[in-house]
């Protein structure tokens, strides 16, 4: 009987040691599980998956760092256009017979010295050519320097000439009574 049941536990333990429940002897290591088919093919698409996500990722970044790239010289473009116009329209103020619509294009043309640096002397060179045509000749009967011409002369002396370079304003063969340019 002893006999039997002996037999009938190595069977229980070769049983339990098979399917993995078995604890192995001390100071062993357990083997390693095998990875079934699919396991592996799991494990696989997994790993192509993060693949993809992650090229897709790097490519969408540089999809949308092209397009940036694109709308920021569109806004540049379009900047640099508004600029011209707003300057055009401004010099074309100047022509015009209104003392109101000639001042309205001398502030327009201080506005677009003050947002454009780089236009400084093309800007104060229009406005001293302005004063040069406009009081060209001593102004008649003793009357004062008109407010446009004024205006011009503010403007020039209340730029920054640190924008300038080495501009000078030409205000030569000019009649300008009582005011006093420093």
């Amino acid at each position: 009987m002893r006999n039997r049941r002996s037999q009938q536990l190595h069977r229980v333990v070769r049983r339990a040691s098979r399917a993995g429940n078995a604890r192995p002897p001390a100071g062993s290591v357990p083997p390693r599980p095998e990875l079934g088919w699919a396991r592996l093919i799991e494990l696989t698409s997994v790993l192509l998956a993060s693949v993809v996500a992650v090229l897709s990722l790097w490519f969408s970044n540089r999809q949308v760092g092209n397009q940036l790239r694109i709308a920021q010289g569109e806004l540049s473009t379009t900047r640099e256009g508004q600029i011209t116009e707003r300057y055009t329209a401004a010099v074309g103020q100047l022509g015009e017979d209104s003392v109101d619509v000639r001042l309205g294009g001398i502030y327009a043309l201080q506005r677009n010295m003050e947002d454009l640096p780089r236009d400084h002397p093309t800007i104060a060179n229009v406005l001293a050519a302005y004063i040069r045509t406009h009081a060209g000749t001593p102004p008649k009967g003793g009357k004062q320097v008109p407010p446009d011409v004024l205006a011009a002369l503010d403007v020039i002396s209340g730029r920054n000439s640190a924008h300038d370079g080495s501009f000078v304003p030409d205000l030569r063969s000019t009649h300008l009574p009582g005011v006093e340019l420093g």
